[in-house]
C-alpha cells in the first residue's frame, strides 16, 4: 500500500506540493503507531485500515480519508518470544536524554530491556527496514505535525504514551481478597500518574478497587491482585486505542479534501494476511475470519460471477474448479456458529472459556471444517478450523472476558 499510494501520488499529483507530501506521509506515521515486529515480518501492520485517495474532476489527486479496523489491542501489554511492542515506544526509548525527560522517561533505568511492555518479547531488533528506531522517531516526529501535531499537543501525547509504559511496572501484592500495590513499584505508579496528569493517589485507588452502581447507590469493592493486574493491562490497552483513534482523527483533518472537491476516489484495503502462530488468540481468530469473507468476495467475483455471465451469454469456457469457503464461514457466522456461541456463552453468570470449548464441540463435532486437539495440556481450551489456507488451532484462554 505505501508504494502504491506513492505511485498514485506521483502520477496524480496536483499543483500543491505540501498536501501531497502529507497524505503521503501519511501512511509510515500510522505504521509507527499501528505496526510492530512479529517472528515473520519485522514491520507487520497490526491493525486493518481502508484508504480514500481523493480525486478531483481532473482526477487530481487532492486528498484522502482513512478508516481503521481491528487494533491489535493485546499486543500493548504482552508480545510473543521474538516481537516487539509497536514501534512508537522503541522510537521514544531511543530518543536523546532532554526529549525523554519531557516525556517522563527521563530516568535512565527505564530502557526497552527493563520496562514490562517492552521486554516481553525479548527481541533486540532496534532497527526496523534499515533506519535506526532513533531515526525513526526524528522521522516520526516530523510527520506528525505535517498533520498539526506539535508543540504542546505533541508533548502532551508523548507523556499519555510514557504513562502507558509506566503503568506496566506496577505490580501489586495483599491479601487474596484485597490487592495493594507493591511498594518497590510506589515509584513507577507516581511517575506513570505525573505522565498521564493525575493523582498518584487516584491511580492508585483506581487501579486495587472498583466502582459498582446499584439503582441509586453506590460503593467500592477490592480487587483482588490477579484483579488489579488485569485492570492495569485493560487501562493500557484502551489508552492506547483511544491515542490511536484519536490520531487517525488528526490525520483524516489535515489529509481530507472538501466535498465539493473530491468527486472521486482510489480505494485502497490494507488488512492482515491470513495468521497461524504457535499461539493464536481471539485477534487471529477476528483477522482470519476477516481473510474467509474476502477469500469469499475473491472467489465469486473472479470466479463464479464470470462464469456465470459467460454461460448467460453463451461463451465458450472451461470451467474452473475452486474452493468454496462457504462452510468455514457458516462454522464462524451462522446462528449455531462460532460468534453466537460465544456471545451466549458470555453472558452467562457462570459461563468460561471451557465451557464454551465444550459446547462447540458438542454441535460441531461432525463439521468437516472443526475438529479439536487430541493430545496437549491445553486441548480443552482449543478448537482447530480448516481455513481455506489451512487450518488453524485457536487456544480460547481470555475469549469470554474479551
Amino acid at each position: 500500500v505505501k508504494i502504491l499510494m506513492g505511485h498514485l501520488a506521483l502520477i496524480a499529483s496536483s499543483d500543491d506540493s505540501s498536501h501531497i507530501k502529507r497524505i503521503v506521509e501519511s501512511n509510515p506515521l500510522l505504521e509507527s503507531f499501528g505496526n510492530a515486529q512479529t517472528v515473520r515480518n519485522d514491520n507487520s501492520s497490526r491493525f486493518g485500515k481502508f484508504i480514500e485517495l481523493e480525486l478531483n474532476d481532473h482526477c487530481r489527486l487532492v486528498g484522502s480519508r482513512c478508516r481503521t479496523y481491528l487494533l491489535e489491542k493485546s499486543r500493548v501489554v504482552g508480545q510473543d518470544a521474538g516481537e516487539r511492542n509497536y514501534h512508537i515506544f522503541y522510537q521514544m526509548l531511543a530518543s536523546d536524554p532532554s526529549t525523554r525527560e519531557a516525556y517522563g522517561l527521563g530516568n535512565t533505568a527505564y530502557t526497552r530491556d527493563t520496562l514490562r511492555y517492552t521486554k516481553l518479547g525479548a527481541s533486540k531488533t532496534d532497527a526496523i527496514e534499515g533506519k535506526s528506531d532513533a531515526e525513526r522517531f526524528a522521522l516520526t516526529v516530523s510527520a506528525l505535525a505535517l498533520v498539526a501535531v506539535e508543540g504542546d499537543v505533541l508533548t502532551r501525547m508523548m507523556r499519555a504514551l510514557a504513562g502507558i509504559l509506566l503503568l506496566g511496572q506496577c505490580e501489586f501484592g495483599g491479601s487474596d481478597e484485597e490487592a495493594k500495590l507493591d511498594p518497590a513499584t510506589m515509584v513507577d505508579a507516581g511517575a506513570a500518574a505525573a505522565a498521564l496528569g493525575i493523582e498518584a493517589a487516584d491511580l492508585q485507588r483506581g487501579l486495587t478497587a472498583r466502582t459498582i452502581k446499584t439503582g441509586r447507590e453506590e460503593f467500592t469493592k477490592p480487587l483482588t491482585p490477579a484483579g488489579a493486574t488485569a485492570t492495569r493491562d485493560a487501562l493500557s490497552k484502551e489508552l492506547y486505542s483511544r491515542i490511536f483513534d484519536w490520531l487517525v482523527t488528526k490525520i483524516c483533518a489535515a489529509t481530507t479534501a472538501p466535498p465539493k472537491d473530491a468527486q472521486r476516489f482510489v480505494g485502497l484495503l490494507d488488512i492482515f494476511g491470513f495468521e497461524s502462530f504457535a499461539i493464536n488468540r481471539f485477534e487471529q481468530f477476528c483477522i482470519n475470519y476477516a481473510n474467509e469473507k474476502l477469500q469469499q468476495k475473491f472467489t465469486h467475483d473472479v470466479f463464479k460471477a464470470v462464469q456465470q455471465e459467460y454461460s448467460e451469454e453463451g461463451i465458450p469456457w472451461d470451467k474452473i474448479e475452486f474452493k468454496d469457503n462457504a462452510p468455514v464461514l457458516a462454522l464462524v457466522e451462522s446462528k449455531l456458529g462460532i460468534v453466537a456461541m460465544l456471545n451466549e456463552e458470555g453472558v452467562r453468570p457462570k459461563g468460561s472459556d471451557e465451557n464454551f470449548v465444550s459446547k462447540l464441540v458438542s454441535v460441531h463435532k461432525a463439521d468437516p471444517s472443526f475438529s479439536t486437539p487430541k493430545l496437549g495440556k491445553m486441548r480443552e481450551l482449543q478448537f482447530t478450523i480448516a481455513h481455506y489456507a489451512g487450518a488453524v488451532t485457536y487456544t480460547t484462554t481470555g475469549w469470554l472476558e474479551r
